[in-house]
């Protein structure tokens, strides 16, 4: 078992690996104003997500069948 951190731009994220079937990404938006944060994961670019995140504000989101890491990238302003 092992916990992920992240960072790119406005956002850090993390994740634990411990489990195969489904893993939950945990994101921060540490800027004051909206960003978009696009979540990859390795295993799967069908998968990836754009969602916009407020700031200051925390989220999270789960993926099925999950079996390698993630990337994220701060695509700027909202």
């Amino acid at each position: 078992m092992k916990m992920h951190r992240l960072k790119d731009g406005c956002f850090s994220a993390s994740y634990n690996d411990d489990i195969y079937a489904s893993v939950t990404l945990y994101f921060h938006n540490r800027c004051a104003k909206a960003h978009k944060l696009r979540i990859r994961p390795l295993s799967n670019a069908a998968d990836t997500k754009t969602v916009t995140i407020s700031g200051h504000a925390k989220g999270s989101t789960r993926y099925w069948n999950w079996a390698s890491g993630f990337d994220i990238d701060d695509m700027g302003r909202a």
